[in-house]
């Protein structure tokens, strides 16, 4: 809508312009009443809806509603004036002069609870576009045939998920935590509501969101010998990293050294996202392969965000570690219209750790829409920096050194790493995955609110000899000379955010460069340029490849990230470049005996290596293990942590074709060992000119059936066929019911290869029990050949799950010392049994300790700029005003409220008390739910008291500990 209005003035004006010195121009643009919706703002108590337009005629605009009292006339009037607006109440419409030449739009607020229909129509009442509001979401995750199963909870609050807690040389211990967004709001369990609210930009207009939360973050926690890292973060001797700017870093500045605008503050880590390039139909680029692209904290704009996301969690069931998943979506325009199709994104980021700690991220982006999406695009972004305590790390002499540091090569297209220049603290990024980046950058960085066109060039007419001028624009924008001009500090000797080196590009030339990839560096070399050159602000890029996304089809981005602190001394880090887990194993054809591995190494501490491994045996003492190999390095490579190649053989004869877990570490001459790395291998039967199918994942056997957590199962493996073109069908069955298609009608594009197939989600649930059964798949190829595999499974019994409520709500009260009116919490979640035991175990006994109230203080600290982020992309947007920073959940035990707890209206301890019993019906069932919720809203009661020196206002809080422990 913008576009049409200004475009016309321009081409009007250097008509003009040119009339001395050229021939005339004449213009002709023909111009029909128009109208959209560009951005819908969430208040608290409303709605803001940002309505573009151009009206030709009089310049009348209808707005009529489906209800009554939805919009709100003042801030209308207080929008438009109150002369240009006419109401006609019987017929809910509101007749609106819009005559002003400097606006193309208006804001108007709207009732964001009763669902209505907006209808906007010109003078001569014909309809140019209507919108609905307030209808309840549609949930895709469970209606589109990706549905949830039981093993994934719904949370309204950001979490903190703990990985392994690491034993280390020097007596200290180390753990990780991931997470969405800022640190310092998932540990203060920050509500997505809040969290997806916004900043920076006016009241009624917010720039960006209060938390990047589409950045998949992690951090690690040191606790080093005398401390205690159950303590956590804010425990004393304990220290706190992380690696992205903005990510626990509001103690980093004070007010009077801000200069930038508050959206880009270091909190809420708002530079690292995850973005495609669906923008791109709103605004096209003036170059194909360099389509326009959005951050998803554009506030208030469809194609960043269309709704709120959703966060679930659950434990990993190969590690036992808290794994997340974030879900949200994305479309172009929020109306339909004639001729103009609507397009829309599902994308799910899952975030988990390995059994070694390193942080696993997977993204989906899946097309949801009814249309194709041609040459589409997905990123992650990640603006480096490396903190420490809530702060850039610092060098001795006070010197910020986390930020604008040499990224380099991880060696053999594993990825980059970065580490501080006191050596304290590295983060590697690994992309060399099946599902890795198509390409990868390591350059500056965008900005996660920022909307850009991806290249765009001037239309104008200009005279002989002048040059039409163009612009890129991030992750296509071009390097620059180091000179006088804003993007170079001349003092420091390095480049501004979000500005690299000339003859680089932030972070492509175009859809088809891929970066970093490809360049096949040495470990340890600088990316992209030499050494000496001058440095910028470091961030990394990741892309898909630029393909066609039909409807429901879906593209996948992965990367794995580890943090090293070095403590007083190190243990070696051993990777490998082979991966394979029980789920997903590395394949290996049946006739092949032998195995190539390859890897990295690092210590920075010990000069002398060597590399232990086993097959298929979980005991990892050294004198039993086989030597892969010996290394070694000089004091100095010890030094910087140099990271260094190793690449071995091994035999596989004699392994049968189930599968086999090799296990491989490193001890250094100090006899301090590495992390184990895990590879799972499974042979496959070799190509014939009968087909093959082959079971992958899960494993099982008649004798070892695989033993499901939940009630779906996700299979998946391979087939091959030497001869044939198709493949007739793959069908399943289990145990000896009907036999189902699976795949039919398959082309075998590359005859003799092995090609991969999976069933997802298949529903067990009717197998609520302890019994064994089998799957048989079978492959036909058309001559009738087939081939069989089968799976086995059974559930065993297990242990038991406890899910508490998220909160419980109290409300507001008046206290005294003899207060006496017991008030029933409002609960927000379900306190749930989940048992997995045996048949016949005892019932399981749900209690309850209630820890005292303490008032909660807001977080007084204040917060500003680093200076580093100079320099815009962007849209020239206005700037903003002050908002709040993340709160650090504080609370003051010398203030506190009495209680008395009551159940059933009896006076009760407030520990240990006795809430419910699981079910003790077994009837043969595997999973049994029991759900107490309403024994907490039926029978809880707690009446509140000030204590005797008397308790003020404010907000109080405590901790509840549920247990579930056996009856008997």
């Amino acid at each position: 809508m913008r576009r049409k209005s200004i475009t016309i003035l321009y081409m009007s004006l250097m008509t003009c312009m040119l009339f001395l010195c050229l021939k005339t121009t004449t213009v002709f643009a023909e111009q029909a009443d128009d109208a959209d919706i560009t951005e819908i703002y969430e208040y608290k108590n409303d709605t803001g809806v940002n309505i573009s337009y151009v009206l030709d005629s009089d310049k009348t605009m209808i707005l009529s509603t489906s209800e009554k009292n939805v919009i709100n006339q003042a801030k209308l009037a207080e929008e438009i004036g109150e002369k240009n607006i006419s109401v006609n109440e019987d017929k809910n419409e509101f007749k609106l002069t819009l005559d002003d030449p400097k606006k193309i739009d208006f804001l108007l607020t709207i009732d964001n609870k009763k669902p209505f229909k907006l209808s906007v129509l010109n003078s001569k009442e014909e309809l140019l576009f209507d919108y609905d509001f307030n209808q309840p979401k549609d949930d895709y995750i469970e209606s589109f045939g990706n549905a949830e199963d039981a093993s994934w909870r719904r949370s309204d609050k950001l979490r903190l998920s703990q990985g392994p807690i690491l034993d280390h040389t020097d007596g200290g211990k180390t753990v990780p935590y991931l997470y969405f967004g800022d640190f310092n709001y998932a540990e203060r369990r920050t509500t997505i509501a809040e969290a997806y609210s916004g900043k920076g930009g006016t009241s009624k207009k917010p720039k960006s969101r209060l938390d990047s939360l589409t950045a998949p973050n992690s951090a690690v926690l040191y606790s080093p010998e005398g401390s205690t890292i159950e303590s956590g973060p804010h425990g004393e001797g304990n220290h706190l990293y992380t690696s992205h700017y903005g990510d626990a870093q509001s103690f980093d500045t004070t007010p009077t050294t801000w200069i930038g605008e508050e959206q880009d503050k270091p909190y809420g880590s708002p530079n690292s996202f995850t973005s495609n390039n669906l923008f791109n139909y709103v605004k096209k680029t003036d170059k194909k392969a360099r389509p326009g692209t959005s951050g998803p904290d554009r506030y208030g704009s469809s194609y960043a965000m269309s709704e709120m996301p959703k966060l679930y969690y659950r434990i990993d069931p190969e590690t036992g570690y808290e794994e997340q998943k974030l879900v949200y979506k994305q479309q172009d325009f929020l109306v339909a219209k004639k001729g103009r199709d609507i397009h829309k994104l599902q994308i799910t980021i899952n975030h988990k750790f390995d059994s070694t700690g390193k942080t696993i991220t997977k993204i989906s982006y899946q097309n949801v829409s009814a249309v194709g999406m041609a040459d589409f695009i997905g990123f992650s972004s990640h603006d480096i920096s490396i903190n420490k305590d809530g702060k850039e790390i610092e060098a001795i002499n006070g010197k910020k050194i986390g930020n604008y540091m040499p990224m380099r090569s991880l060696g053999n297209e594993r990825g980059m790493y970065l580490q501080s220049q006191n050596n304290e603290v590295r983060t590697s990024f690994y992309v060399n995955s099946a599902n890795g980046p198509d390409g990868w950058a390591g350059r500056s960085i965008g900005r996660s609110y920022l909307a850009t066109k991806g290249f765009s060039k001037t239309n104008l007419l200009y005279l002989p000899g002048v040059q039409i001028a163009s612009e890129r624009y991030y992750p296509w924008k071009i390097g620059k000379y180091p000179d006088k001009d804003k993007f170079y500090d001349n003092k420091k000797k390095e480049y501004r955010s979000p500005y690299v080196s000339r003859g680089l590009f932030n972070a492509f030339y175009d859809r088809d460069d891929r970066g970093d990839k490809g360049k096949n560096l040495p470990a340890g070399a600088r990316l992209s340029t030499d050494e000496g050159t001058s440095y910028w602000d470091s961030g990394l890029t990741m892309r898909t490849k630029s393909q066609m996304l039909a409807p429901k089809q879906s593209v996948e981005l992965e990367f794995s990230s580890k943090l090293d602190v070095m403590g007083l001394r190190f243990n070696p880090v051993l990777g490998l470049d082979q991966m394979g887990t029980k789920d997903d194993p590395f394949l290996i054809p049946a006739k092949n005996d032998t195995l190539d591995l390859s890897g990295l190494w690092y210590d920075f501490d010990s000069t002398f290596e060597k590399i232990f491994f086993t097959i298929d045996d979980e005991n990892l003492d050294i004198d039993y293990a086989a030597v892969l190999d010996s290394y070694t390095q000089t004091a100095n490579e010890a030094v910087d942590g140099k990271v260094h190649d190793w690449k071995r053989q091994i035999s596989l004869h004699g392994l049968n074709n189930s599968k086999h877990t090799l296990r491989f570490w490193m001890q250094d001459g100090e006899g301090n060992l590495s992390q184990v790395q895990t590879l799972v291998i499974k042979r496959i039967k070799n190509p014939e000119n009968k087909p093959q199918i082959d079971i992958i994942t899960p494993g099982s056997s008649e004798d070892s059936p695989n033993s499901p957590m939940y009630h779906h199962l996700n299979i998946s493996g391979v087939w091959s066929d030497k001869d044939s073109k198709t493949i007739k069908s793959i069908t399943y069955k289990i145990d000896d019911g009907e036999e189902k298609i699976l795949q039919q009608n398959i082309q075998n594009k590359k005859p003799g290869t092995s090609m991969p197939w999976k069933i997802e989600n298949l529903d067990i649930s009717a197998h609520n029990d302890f019994e064994k059964h089998k799957i048989e798949f079978k492959i036909t190829d058309p001559k009738n050949n087939t081939d069989t595999d089968t799976f086995y499974y059974q559930h065993k019994g297990g242990s038991y799950q406890l899910f508490a409520p998220e909160t419980i709500d109290f409300g507001q009260t008046s206290v005294s010392k003899a207060s006496m009116a017991p008030k029933k919490p409002v609960v927000h979640g379900d306190l749930l049994v989940e048992d997995y035991r045996d048949a016949n175990a005892p019932p399981l006994e749900v209690t309850l300790s209630v820890d005292s109230f303490y008032k909660e203080l807001d977080d007084d600290n204040d917060d500003g700029d680093d200076g580093e982020d100079e320099g815009d992309d962007g849209d020239g947007l206005e700037d903003g005003e002050d908002e709040k920073k993340p709160k650090l959940r504080k609370i003051n035990t010398s203030e506190s409220l009495s209680h008395d707890i009551f159940w059933k209206n009896e006076f009760v301890n407030d520990h240990d008390l006795i809430v419910g019993m699981s079910d003790s019906d077994w009837d043969g069932k595997w999973e049994r739910t029991t759900n107490l919720t309403s024994n907490i809203t039926k029978y809880l009661k707690l009446n509140f008291r000030s204590n005797e020196t008397g308790s003020s206002p404010g907000k109080y809080i405590s901790v509840w500990t549920w247990n579930a422990t056996d009856s008997l």
